[in-house]
């Protein structure tokens, strides 16, 4: 019988000295770090002080992403905030961090829970870009510990993803737990809208989706809105392009199309041009 012996390398601080982090103190997180489909990792971390707390997302060798920023509680330095990342599906094909749409990047979520309240960033298009127009806080009870699953598809809207949380109620005075139940709550995040465009050539319609979605051949439909065009074929050139030949000019009828996976849920519409 053969044991593998594996050595661990030694531990290596991580610089913070940033001029947007200074006053800032780290609290003490449990989560683990993420390893996304290209082999990066990603670590969480956790930093309170002048006046908010902060989730930041630690690239080994890449970058230092701050996900969330909220107003700290009065009592921050009792009430420290907590963090996690959570993995989505990412399409891959690409090692860039940093997605935007066209790229699909390493899909990654951030969670923090902040003095009693839990909020989630969506990074979009799964690259290390956390806007804030996607933080999510829904009116919850106040959360003393809390848990989640990785990001999946309902099936019921597209262009959304969805996590599960379950979570532990918190007392809003003393931020311990307000009893042993454990409750259970679903998160539906909006994501961006696929961008498509169609173009008639010689009788067949190409079509392309510019940003934000994938074609999955046996997992995607196409219609028309004119009751007159019948589609006769459908072929797939790769993940973002596929032409249709259709049974009459489509030229100026708008195109739809939807992909449904275990994973992905995502729609787009366009005008034929």
């Amino acid at each position: 019988m053969q044991i593998a012996i594996y050595t661990i390398t030694e531990f290596i601080a991580i610089d913070l000295n940033y001029p947007e982090l200074t006053g800032m103190q780290s609290a003490i997180t449990h989560s683990p770090p993420v390893v996304d489909h290209s082999s990066k990792i990603h670590v969480p971390l956790a930093l309170f002080g002048e006046g908010r707390c902060t989730a930041l997302d630690f690239l080994y060798k890449d970058a230092i992403v701050e996900a969330i920023r909220v107003p700290a509680p009065s009592n921050a330095s009792k009430s420290m905030p907590l963090v996690a990342l959570e993995r989505f599906p990412s399409k891959g094909g690409s090692n860039l961090s940093f997605g935007n749409g066209v790229t699909d990047g390493v899909g990654i979520i951030m969670v923090m829970a902040s003095a009693g309240s839990l909020y989630t960033s969506n990074s979009q298009a799964g690259g290390i870009n956390y806007p804030p127009p996607s933080h999510l806080n829904h009116e919850m009870p106040y959360i003393a510990a809390y848990d989640s699953s990785e990001c999946y598809t309902s099936g019921d809207k597209p262009n959304v993803v969805t996590m599960d949380y379950i979570f532990l109620e918190a007392d809003p005075l003393t931020q311990k737990p307000a009893s042993r139940d454990i409750h259970l709550e679903t998160w539906d995040m909006p994501l961006r809208t696929p961008i498509l465009k169609a173009v008639e050539i010689e009788g067949t319609v190409e079509v392309t989706i510019e940003q934000n979605a994938f074609f999955y051949p046996g997992e995607t439909t196409f219609t028309f809105d004119g009751p007159k065009i019948v589609i006769k074929s459908v072929s797939f050139l790769d993940s973002r392009n596929a032409r249709i030949e259709t049974c009459v000019s489509a030229k100026g009828a708008v195109i739809s199309f939807e992909v449904k996976t275990l994973f992905y849920h995502h729609a787009g519409r366009s005008q034929v041009i």
